[in-house]
C-alpha cells in the first residue's frame, strides 16, 4: 500500500491528478483488526463450547445411569408374592432404588449449568425427585402389604403407578428437549 503510494505521487499526467484516497492507506490496519476480532471471537466460542462439552459429558453419565437404575419394583413384589423373595429383599431392592436416584439427584444439583442449560439441570432434578416420591410410596405400600393391609397397599400402588406414569412422561420429554439442545449447543457454529 505504501509503495502504491508513492508510485501514485509519481506519476504526472496532464489533467489527471492521481490521489489516493486516506482510507484506502487504512486498510490493512483494518484487515488486521477484523483478523485480531475474529480470533477473539473463535477463541471465546472454544472456551464456550468445552464447557458446554463438560456439561453435556456430566449429564449423559447421569442419565445414563438413571436409565440403568430403573428397575420393574413391581417385578420383585411379584417375587415376593410368589414366595420367591422375602420382604427384606424387596425393602433392600427399595431402599437401594431410592439410595440410587438420591446420589444421581444430588449430582445433578451439584453440576455447574452454563448458560442456556439451567433448564435442563433443573428439570432433571425435579424428575429424580418424583422419583423419590415414587420409591417412598411403593415402600409405604409394601409395608401396608407385608401387614395383610391390602386394600391401603393397594391405593398407594395405585398411586405410586400413576405417579410412575408422569414421570415416564415427563422423563421422555425431557430426555428430547434435552437431546436436541445438546445437539445444537455443541456445535460450534451456533454459538
Amino acid at each position: 500500500i505504501t509503495e502504491i503510494d508513492q508510485l501514485s505521487a509519481q506519476i504526472q499526467l496532464p489533467g489527471v491528478a492521481l490521489a489516493l484516497d486516506p482510507e484506502f492507506l487504512l486498510i490493512p490496519e483494518r484487515i488486521v483488526d477484523y483478523c485480531i476480532n475474529q480470533r477473539q471471537i473463535y477463541k471465546e466460542k472454544l472456551a464456550r463450547l468445552d464447557s458446554l462439552t463438560t456439561y453435556f459429558n456430566k449429564m449423559d453419565r447421569i442419565i445414563q445411569s438413571n436409565n440403568a437404575a430403573k428397575q420393574s419394583l413391581n417385578t420383585m413384589l411379584d417375587t415376593i408374592r410368589t414366595g420367591e423373595a422375602q420382604w427384606e429383599d424387596y425393602f433392600a431392592l427399595l431402599d437401594d432404588a431410592r439410595a440410587q436416584r438420591d446420589s444421581l439427584r444430588r449430582q445433578v444439583d451439584n453440576l455447574t449449568a452454563p448458560a442456556e442449560t439451567e433448564s435442563h439441570k433443573k428439570e432433571l432434578s425435579r424428575l429424580l425427585t418424583l422419583s423419590l416420591e415414587y420409591c417412598d410410596i411403593m415402600k409405604a405400600g409394601a409395608t401396608l402389604e407385608e401387614q395383610n393391609n391390602f386394600t391401603g397397599a393397594n391405593e398407594k400402588y395405585l398411586a405410586a403407578q400413576k405417579l410412575n406414569d408422569k414421570i415416564q412422561d415427563a422423563y421422555w420429554a425431557f430426555t428430547n428437549q434435552y437431546a436436541a439442545d445438546k445437539a445444537r449447543l455443541t456445535n460450534i457454529d451456533n454459538l
